[in-house]
């Protein structure tokens, strides 16, 4: 294979979003003045890794093009749900009002709208020229532990997905997070970036959980320092 031209190349957005997210987790760790800005970014990355999973699943599964048709308008949890159908499955409810509720929250952030609210607190400065206030809602506001929590929910779905509902073989899974190669001898392989194995053993580190949906290969010399 080594002497065979590489003829086309599939990108998956699996391993570029998963690398952010590794680094956004590091981010909130060093920079803990500016959490909250760094958790809306994490948030709404952990939505786009759902949403590329997604996007891929069904065509890796072989389903009827015809299934394809209108895809893109369907919601992320739908789209997992019509890839289980073409198995021959049924979604579990279980975990789905978790990433109901991510996609509610990525949405707010991503397409803001006027709100109305109570005020929770309200007060003068002394000096009579500043008037301190909170509000009761911040649709725009994500703590630190609200982005975790949310990212661990979504590696539990996965997790929940690909093994026990869809049982994905570990082969099936990576063809379907994993960018491929294809050679002009007719060979194909799948390419692990070299810094997955490092992001997913920080991830889990971080977040004291054991993702199980892929596995990665340690890449050597580690190119990844943290």
């Amino acid at each position: 294979m080594e002497n065979a031209r590489r003829r086309q190349f599939e990108y998956k957005p699996f391993q570029s979003i998963f690398h952010e997210i590794a680094e956004l987790l590091f981010l909130l760790k060093s920079n803990p003045q500016k959490s909250s800005t760094i958790a809306v970014a994490l948030l709404v990355t952990n939505a786009r890794l759902l949403e590329g999973i997604a996007n891929s699943i069904l065509v890796c599964f072989q389903a009827n093009p015809k299934l394809l048709e209108g895809f893109d308008r369907l919601s992320v949890i739908n789209k997992f749900d019509l890839a289980l159908l073409v198995k021959g499955k049924k979604l579990d409810l279980s975990l789905v009002n978790n990433i109901n509720d991510l996609i509610k929250k990525r949405d707010s952030l991503v397409h803001p709208k006027n709100i109305k609210t109570d005020f929770r607190s309200l007060s003068k400065s002394s000096s009579g020229g500043t008037i301190n206030f909170e509000t009761e809602k911040n649709p725009v506001r994500v703590t630190e532990d609200e982005a975790k929590d949310y990212l661990i929910k979504t590696f539990k779905f996965l997790d929940k997905y690909f093994i026990s509902w869809a049982m994905c073989s570990e082969e099936e899974r990576k063809k379907i997070l994993f960018e491929l190669v294809f050679f002009d001898n007719g060979e194909s392989g799948i390419m692990q970036r070299s810094t997955l194995s490092d992001d997913k053993s920080f991830i889990e580190d971080t977040l004291k959980i054991k993702i199980r949906f892929f596995n990665a290969k340690p890449c050597l010399p580690t190119t990844t320092e943290r």
